[in-house]
This record gives C-alpha cells, structure tokens and sequence, in this order.
C-alpha cells in the first residue's frame, strides 16, 4: 500500500494542506489582533509568553 505512488502522493498533498492551513489560520489571527491593538507589543509579548 505505502508502495501506491497515487497513495503517497494523496498523503504528500494532505500534509501539505494542512500545513498550509495552520499557518495561513495563525498568520490570519495574529493579524486581526494586530488590527485590534497595537500589534507589535501583542505580538512580542505573545512570542515570549509560548
């Protein structure tokens, strides 16, 4: 089955997918709060709290 070189490539493209995704939907957030506020000091206060 991992053989099926159409399966990996169906697995290739949901990976990829779902990467792209999570960091559109992260890039989208931290822009709405940076609409909201000040956004740098949101930011760099949100970097070091994680």
């Amino acid at each position: 089955m991992a053989g099926n070189p159409s399966v990996l490539l169906w697995w290739n493209l949901l990976f990829w997918g779902i990467m792209l995704l999570t960091v559109i939907r992260k890039y989208k957030i931290i822009d709405e709060e940076c609409k909201r506020k000040d956004g740098t000091a949101n930011y760099d206060w949100k970097k070091q709290k994680t």
